[in-house]
């Protein structure tokens, strides 16, 4: 009979996770780093963000919800 390593398997996928969100946020194999909140956080240029790649006037637009009623 063969054991099954699904347990294990998941266990090693959330730890090589956490891994490679501690190397993409610049922290590598510190241990000693304090982690704040948002510290694993990545820019993403696809999300609205104001002052960055919205228009100024955004929040006065009538069409900003137009996303929402297609």
């Amino acid at each position: 009979m063969l054991k099954d390593w699904y347990r294990e398997l998941m266990r090693a996928s959330r730890m090589w996770r956490d891994l490679m969100a501690q190397v993409n946020s610049g922290l590598g194999h510190e241990t000693q780093a304090e982690l704040q909140p948002g510290s694993l956080a990545i820019f993403c240029p696809a999300c609205p963000q104001p002052g960055v790649n919205l228009p100024p006037e955004w929040v006065n637009d009538p069409k900003r919800y137009a996303i929402f009623t297609l």
